[in-house]
């Protein structure tokens, strides 16, 4: 699921439905999903809560470096904030680790298709078309659903599940159905509160019974960081410390003694490489200087690449004349692939632009896109547009002195047809402004480009603003009759 598809949830009464599209195949393949209050309210908090925390930390480096691997679009992401490509896979070391029978999504479906056998065929049909998960009944599926039939196909799979087995003897112990949350008498189903008129006739809960293999108490995974926090106990991982002797990880864990000493050593390593950056924060060192001052440190093991580490993934604190440097800024700026921000509309003032993860002060939200023409050459391109476009003209002033400008009247740019910039889509706001323009020049091309850096954190769901600088009094009056200002 996207964050795209999240914010653009639909709601019927006391439910919402959330509609994932999948398009990489040809077929147009879409499920609806359908979330009671509670479970919303689940699912928002964390959105903006927990997310935010997967998507920060460590990882930001490594987000720099490959983009196109980021988490930012996806709704969930794993603990290093990347997305969740199998889903399935987690599910089960969960199910492991808490030492539950395993249940697959494959096998939930089923057990609802034979329960709803015995519904009448309307009733039958719309469980079916609800729990459809094929390339071929995808596009019938997109079309035909109304937010009413959703929720009531949802109704009924919440009253077939409620309804609790038949005492089905000593095989019943321990099967799916009590992983599906059933109880253990019979219980009868009243009418649904989403239309369907008649009872729904119970089904023979002994046919859904399936005997499961009860899972081994902890896999291979669970011991060893057990065995690791148990070694950092004995010894801890520290600047200056020694790697662990042979002895001791045997009589820690004798199958794990090697991985705990690769462990033990990268996190060593990762607390040198931070603790030497923050020795050259103002400026880039050379090698050779980083290799000087490790030495004087006195780490005989465990320090070889470090001057390596620190010069390659080197950035300024709080400097921003040396934004544009960074070769993940510039191919942003070319791509227009910026993450982090949703396009939604506002009653009020139209389009806009709010955050989908948390921005630190400092960070670079986005840029302002269009081509850049002589300020001149501007005041004309604003003298013969509409109202509604001329909000979208960037005025500034380059390395130089000299006035120019950067034309965004136009809903798509030639360059990248296919998108909508986010820069042009930002409102104004003189006294709730959040971000504030840069004007900054690629290194080796003189490329004026107008980036949008945080003036504060933003937190999740926020509305991006900025001041644009101007009054009703500017352009000889002419923005005396618009509402924005």
């Amino acid at each position: 699921m996207k964050v795209k598809e999240w914010l653009e949830r639909k709601h019927a009464d006391d439910d919402s439905i959330v509609f994932v599209k999948d398009h990489k195949t040809a077929a147009h393949f879409v499920v609806s999903i359908v979330l009671s209050k509670k479970e919303e309210a689940w699912f928002e908090k964390y959105y903006t809560k927990v997310r935010p925390q997967l998507l920060a930390g460590e990882r930001k480096r490594k987000r720099d470096e490959q983009d196109e691997k980021d988490g930012d679009d996806f709704f969930f992401v794993s603990s290093r904030g990347t997305p969740i490509y199998n889903a399935a896979g987690d599910l089960i070391k969960l199910q492991q680790k808490c030492n539950v029978p395993r249940v697959s999504s494959q096998v939930v479906r089923r057990v609802f298709e034979t329960a709803a056998n015995r519904l009448d065929d309307p009733q039958k049909k719309a469980v079916s078309d609800y729990l459809a998960h094929s390339g071929t009944t995808a596009d019938k599926h997109y079309r035909m659903k109304s937010l009413e039939s959703i929720v009531m196909a949802a109704g009924l799979l919440k009253k077939l599940r409620k309804q609790k087995k038949s005492s089905a003897g000593p095989s019943g112990e321990g099967t799916r159905q009590e992983a599906l949350g059933e109880g253990t008498g019979p219980q009868s189903v009243e009418s649904s509160s989403h239309g369907d008129h008649c009872a729904l006739p119970q089904p023979s809960l002994r046919q859904l019974v399936i005997d499961l293999e009860r899972i081994p108490e902890e896999n291979n995974k669970v011991k060893f960081h057990k065995a690791f926090k148990s070694l950092l106990e004995k010894h801890p991982v520290t600047l200056s410390g020694q790697i662990p002797k042979v002895r001791l990880r045997r009589d820690t864990s004798e199958d794990n003694q090697r991985s705990l000493y690769t462990h033990w050593v990268k996190e060593q390593f990762k607390m040198r490489v931070k603790h030497t950056h923050e020795q050259f924060n103002r400026r880039r060192p050379t090698k050779e200087r980083v290799e000087t001052w490790v030495k004087k440190q006195g780490w005989k093991c465990n320090a070889a690449n470090i001057s390596t580490e620190v010069v390659e993934n080197w950035a300024p604190s709080g400097s921003e004349d040396r934004i544009m440097g960074n070769k993940q800024i510039q191919t942003l700026v070319k791509t227009q692939d910026w993450k982090g921000l949703h396009i939604t509309q506002f009653e009020e003032k139209g389009d806009g632009i709010i955050t989908t993860r948390t921005f630190k002060k400092g960070e670079v939200v986005c840029d302002y896109h269009g081509p850049v023409v002589s300020g001149k050459e501007g005041e004309n391109i604003h003298k013969n547009t509409t109202g509604k476009e001329t909000g979208y003209i960037f005025f500034f002033r380059n390395s130089k002195g000299q006035p120019m400008c950067i034309d965004a009247h136009s809903d798509r740019c030639h360059c990248h047809p296919d998108k909508r910039t986010f820069g042009r889509l930002l409102n104004h706001s003189k006294k709730k402004s959040n971000i504030k323009p840069l004007h900054c020049v690629v290194e080796g091309e003189m490329k004026d480009v107008i980036l949008f850096i945080a003036t504060k954190d933003l937190p999740v769901g926020e509305e991006v603003l900025f001041d644009y600088g101007v009054n009703k009094k500017s352009f000889n009056n002419e923005g005396s009759d618009l509402d924005w200002l």
